[in-house]
């Protein structure tokens, strides 16, 4: 027997998003993915087609589709279930993928089956925050005398190192006061004239995980979406208007203005100084 071995080592500044590898997605969440390389071999050429896309089932549940064609000659199709495998409440990840489907020569389909077991972490050193998923697959094609080994590691950094993310402190303590729940940020940069939306799952709030940066059909401004708990739509009407009561700026709740009131309305004398009123 003779297994075939490729080690893929790929450095990259941003997360990729076909590689998910340890990290499950959030429930509900779903990422889809759909490529195609003008190839050529020898005087011919031939158009690659991939296509990748996830879906979280559920917190310990993710499903998803693989699919290669390499013009017909030949390529794959596969059906995967990924679940977690331990404690998930660290900075590592370990998860087992369990793959059904078909392969192709020459449009002749045949079953492929596909286990698979990965190892994610992320990092923390003075240059700023990376991670890292090593994935270890079997793949048994019929057809094939031998099966294939397959061992990727990727590698990803942050592009924000770590006096930028002290200095800037991108988030805040309004943002933090979300951590623990699974929330979307939509918001249009005004520089690259495109709108772009990041999902933070209920567990990816400790820095330790890739979050997939996709574009997004917002015109302006910055959205932040929260799956609304029972218990807080109890009691949204009464804390919308008691934060809103001496907010500075227009506060609007169900399309419709909160009412607001001056704080130094009844001062008996109101400075302004470098933009801060006192009275």
């Amino acid at each position: 027997m003779r297994p075939a071995l490729a080690l893929l080592l790929i450095c990259l500044f941003t997360p990729l998003p076909a590689l998910a590898g340890a990290w499950l997605r959030g429930e509900g969440e779903s990422f889809l993915s759909l490529t195609g390389s003008l190839r050529q071999a020898g005087s011919a050429e031939y158009l690659e087609t991939d296509l990748y896309a996830e879906h979280g089932l559920g917190p310990r549940l993710t499903a998803g589709l693989a699919y290669n064609d390499t013009g017909g000659d030949s390529g794959h199709a596969l059906a995967f279930l990924r679940l977690p495998l331990g404690r998930r409440d660290g900075p590592a990840r370990l998860s087992v993928e369990l793959g059904l489907g078909a392969h192709h020569r020459q449009g002749q389909w045949r079953p492929m089956q596909r286990l698979a077991l990965a190892y994610g972490r992320g990092l923390t050193w003075p240059g700023g925050t990376s991670w890292l998923n090593l994935e270890t697959a079997l793949e048994r094609r019929r057809g094939l005398p031998d099966p294939e080994y397959k061992i990727d590691l990727t590698l990803g950094q942050s592009g924000w190192d770590s006096a930028l993310a002290a200095r800037e402190d991108p988030a805040g303590m309004g943002v933090f006061s979300l951590a623990g729940r699974t929330v979307t940020v939509r918001s249009w940069s005004r520089s690259a004239q495109a709108g772009w939306q990041v999902t933070i799952p209920n567990d990816g709030w400790e820095g330790q995980m890739p979050l997939i940066i996709e574009p997004a059909d917002i015109t302006g401004g910055t959205q932040i979406i929260v799956a609304l708990p029972a218990q807080w739509a109890e009691g949204i009407d009464a804390a919308v208007e008691q934060a809103a009561h001496y907010f500075p700026l227009p506060v609007y709740y169900c399309g419709e203005e909160v009412k607001r009131e001056d704080f130094l309305a009844e001062a008996l004398h109101v400075e302004i100084h470098q933009g801060v009123r006192i009275g």
